[in-house]
């Protein structure tokens, strides 16, 4: 099966997935497999809670990756909490294992999951180090989230890189490509300049933890982007870019203590626009992984539409993206200490 140019191979049980395909649509098939497996799951939870006289759910495992599943879960089900591990890929199975560890050696329950944010962090020197070794202009800022904040009321998209990577497959605020949600059309604009993803997949807010409810109908904390929830009815039109076609959108509710610095970012944008919500996505093009690197971010910057980069410490902006600004350069850095 040659699709954009790359070949698949399938075993002969897709073929009959591949005429119904062909028959009605991709569109068709996807949306009564994910009906099927909406029915399958709850039903397996609802059995299993009743049984067991809980109404307490842990999820685990790449399924429940599935927004569209946790919701039906979350609305249905009966739950007052539910619990589903973010990181549920392979690096997902190590934590598992060194929970479980953790638990059988001091027969001690593990700590709550408050955040992902265990990769690298690059100081402000190591980020000047590398914008000056490439003879980068930019500035520095005091304020990063104000700054960033500034764009986004702007309507610029900026590239935000800040603190620890992130694990796992969500981009939760330390490697995130931020937009306002506010204009329906931005939705757009983020595809056509830079994820270059089907027109169709909204992209996910992220809200200051504190203004959560009004946003979200019947809702919960949702720190990791993993569950999809029904929109206040008068906030769809306020942030119609986050808002998926069925009325829902899949948020991240971020609190002060877990991520000041995005939170602060969160609360200036608010301030400005009346809205402590923007568009959050992963901070890649389709088809590479998000960066981790200040080389990576800077490549992304350059190789997409970003119109500015906030990077620690400092701000870059493309030639013409805001008329007026400043911008600072060194001349000192030679080819060998490249970093």
């Amino acid at each position: 099966w040659n699709h954009h140019g790359r070949l698949h191979w399938h075993f002969p049980e897709a073929d009959p997935i591949h005429r119904l395909a062909n028959e009605h649509t991709p569109a068709d098939v996807a949306a009564a497999a994910q009906e099927i497996l909406e029915r399958q799951v709850l039903g397996l939870v609802r059995h299993w809670t009743e049984a067991c006289g809980t109404s307490r759910l842990a999820c685990g495992g790449g399924v429940f990756l599935n927004v569209k599943l946790n919701q039906r879960i979350w609305y249905e089900a009966g739950l007052e909490e539910q619990w589903i591990v973010p990181d549920a890929a392979d690096s997902g199975l190590a934590l598992g294992a060194a929970l479980q560890v953790w638990h059988a050696e001091g027969n001690r329950p593990p700590r709550p999951l408050k955040h992902l944010s265990y990769g690298p962090a690059f100081s402000d020197t190591a980020v000047r180090k590398v914008l000056e070794a490439r003879r980068l202009g930019y500035r520095p800022t005091a304020d990063p989230a104000s700054e960033a904040a500034r764009l986004l009321a702007e309507g610029r998209i900026v590239g935000w890189f800040q603190g620890r990577m992130e694990a796992g497959p969500r981009a939760l605020g330390n490697r995130s490509i931020l937009m306002s949600p506010l204009a329906a059309a931005n939705r757009d604009v983020l595809n056509a300049r830079i994820k270059f993803r089907e027109g169709f997949r909204p992209f996910c807010p992220s809200i200051a933890a504190e203004h959560a409810a009004a946003y979200l109908e019947g809702g919960r904390a949702e720190e990791f982007m993993i569950t999809s929830f029904r929109v206040a009815p008068e906030k769809r039109e306020r942030i119609p870019a986050a808002v998926h076609v069925d009325g829902t959108l899949r948020p991240q509710t971020v609190r002060r203590e877990v991520n000041p610095l995005y939170h602060s970012l969160l609360e200036g944008f608010g301030r400005l626009t009346g809205e402590p919500a923007v568009l959050n996505t992963s901070f890649n093009v389709k088809g590479e992984p998000i960066v981790c690197h200040p080389r990576d971010a800077i490549r992304c910057f350059f190789d997409t539409g970003l119109d500015a980069l906030v990077i620690g410490g400092f701000v870059l902006e493309k030639p013409g993206a805001l008329a007026g600004s400043s911008s600072h350069h060194s001349q000192t850095t030679t080819q060998e200490n490249r970093p």
